[in-house]
């Protein structure tokens, strides 16, 4: 494990499925992860990566913010919203989040179950 000054200890991420799309493919953009649990900080967080290029091209690498989950339960409980509102947050899967008002258990965070018009797009 390296150290750094500014980040702390350097953490292998090369067996993460957004490391693997953005090594192998250089079109893929921006990877949202799932919530996963952070290897540095311990809690569930939603990982977002880029690639990273050398000069030629080639791959040097990825960057990522880490956003803890809590950030988004905290900013939703912000909120004023009416007792028919709701705002909720799904990973790229379609799985939950995070959800104000909370979701019941068949429907909590890590869940994809949804209604048919949610799949459909609204439609």
């Amino acid at each position: 494990m390296h150290w750094t000054e500014t980040t702390g200890p350097l953490m292998n991420v090369a067996d993460r499925a957004y490391f693997i799309r953005l090594r192998d493919d250089a079109q893929a953009g921006l990877q949202i992860s799932p919530p996963v649990l952070g290897r540095s900080s311990g809690k569930t967080v939603i990982l977002l990566a880029r690639r990273l290029e050398d000069p030629g091209g080639r791959f040097a690498g990825v960057t990522i913010a880490s956003i803890p989950v809590d950030y988004f339960q905290d900013k939703f409980a912000r909120l004023n919203l009416g007792p028919l509102d709701a705002i909720g947050l799904r990973a790229p899967d379609l799985s939950w989040i995070q959800r104000r008002p909370p979701l019941p258990a068949p429907m909590a965070p890590g869940a994809s179950t949804m209604t048919d018009r949610f799949r459909e797009g609204g439609r």
